[in-house]
């Protein structure tokens, strides 16, 4: 490796300019807002955990544990960068002294992930604002989270590009152990199920040949994932398709009903779809969901499920939970795509310039404190550079003779007039009038 590969960043981690954070910024003050007006309430989380809170998860957490960045301390303690924030919550929740259900929790921070193939929607390093309810295993807790990923993306004017596919992973397995998965094989048949739409018919067929199937039984799930639509129509599709699935899967049919309901008096049914093809994490236990872009162009957006059993691995406490993540990045890319992010927000508020600096500095400094105190973004001219008027919203000129006539250049919106300054705090009181 030669001296300038050394010193190139890492591929997978991003360095954000300002442009591009004042986007980010925006995204994640929409997220939160509407996060925040569903009743949950913020927390704070460590960067790095102990690799051995991750390893508490099934055996089949090994693909998630292969992707850590994981290290040891000067105490030669195992330690990783959190891949995901499940476990965490998992473990904050066993350690309260103290606690009132339900739990509703949001936190928007990064993750790290050892990922294989780094695109525009996937990095190694991320942004996620995840959002879990714990303490409750009821319908209405699923809709509440369902209705609160809709309308982030409803705010941010993306209602009619995403779709939010939804699933039981229950009932996924129902339909694998009809069609003769043994119990040893059910997770590798839920990947087969998982990468359905990333393989060919093909490869799909002689993957679930691997574990000794059929082909008129590949045919049955090929058939039976395949199904998606209206969550009602679906239902009923379902009862039709086979009563044994039918029989073992009453409760959670009858659960869709309901849900169905409850979406349609949240406004978001339309947005919502059954889709028995999505298999998500190994931890799921019941609903899972993904919001994905309708045009395919990107991977899925966003997505959750229910983790009804997680809790109780990491202390005494058994709590239901239910947990939706929010990526940035496709969801940003989507913005992109969509011409929803405004680059000319990056503009500085205001600009404040000298002619002559060694008479008139100490008054353009007397004015950016006023308007700073006042809650206003404004610059000082540090480099003596007095051209520049397009980089910022107001500019102010204090011309040569300034300090003797009070006499300034001052450029809002593109329009430009000589002004004199009698007051600074009458001024900056009438530059905001001017901006609105």
């Amino acid at each position: 490796m030669n001296n300038k590969s050394r010193l190139k960043s890492i591929n997978g981690f991003k360095s954000i300019y300002p442009d591009e954070w004042i986007k980010l910024q925006y995204v994640q003050k929409i997220v939160e807002k509407t996060v925040e007006s569903f009743g949950f309430k913020r927390i704070s989380t460590p960067s790095i955990e102990r690799r051995s809170l991750y390893e508490v998860k099934p055996p089949w957490s090994e693909g998630l544990i292969s992707q850590t960045f994981s290290f040891f301390d000067n105490q030669k303690n195992f330690l990783t960068l959190i891949p995901e924030q499940t476990p965490t919550r998992a473990r904050m929740v066993q350690e309260l002294k103290k606690i009132e259900l339900p739990i509703r929790w949001y936190d928007t921070s990064k993750r790290w992930r050892q990922e294989d193939k780094v695109k525009n929607d996937r990095a190694k390093e991320f942004w996620q604002t995840d959002i879990d309810v714990i303490g409750c295993n009821s319908v209405e807790s699923d809709a509440e989270i369902l209705a609160c990923s809709a309308c982030i993306y409803k705010n941010l004017g993306l209602d009619k590009e995403v779709e939010i596919s939804i699933n039981d992973r229950k009932l996924l397995e129902n339909i694998l152990f009809s069609a003769g998965v043994k119990l040893s094989d059910c997770y590798t048949a839920v990947k087969i199920v998982d990468d359905k739409e990333k393989i060919s018919k093909t490869e799909f067929y002689k993957r679930f040949k691997k574990i000794n199937l059929t082909k008129d039984r590949i045919d049955f799930i090929y058939k039976a994932i395949s199904l998606n639509g209206l969550i009602i129509d679906c239902v009923k599709e379902i009862n039709a398709l086979n009563q044994e699935i039918a029989e073992k899967s009453s409760k959670i049919l009858k659960r869709f009903i309901r849900l169905s309901e409850l979406l349609k008096w949240y406004g978001i049914y339309d947005m919502c779809k059954l889709d028995l093809s999505i298999a998500r994490g190994s931890f799921y236990t019941g609903i899972i969901f993904e919001i994905s872009d309708k045009n395919k162009n990107l991977g899925a957006l966003s997505g959750g499920g229910r983790y009804d059993w997680l809790i109780s691995m990491y202390g005494k406490r058994n709590l239901p939970a239910i947990g939706f993540g929010f990526g940035y990045m496709g969801t940003m890319e989507k913005l992109k795509e969509c011409k929803l992010l405004n680059s000319s927000s990056s503009k500085s508020d205001i600009f404040v310039s000298c002619e002559n600096p060694q008479k008139n500095y100490k008054m353009a400094i007397e004015l950016v404190n006023i308007l700073r105190k006042e809650g206003c973004v404004a610059e000082v001219d540090i480099i003596g550079k007095h051209d520049d008027t397009d980089r910022f919203k107001v500019f102010i000129l204090f011309k040569n003779n300034f300090y003797k006539n009070s006499i300034a250049e001052i450029i809002v919106k593109g329009k430009k007039k000589i002004i004199k300054i009698n007051d600074f705090y009458s001024f900056s009181k009438k530059l905001r009038t001017s901006q609105k």
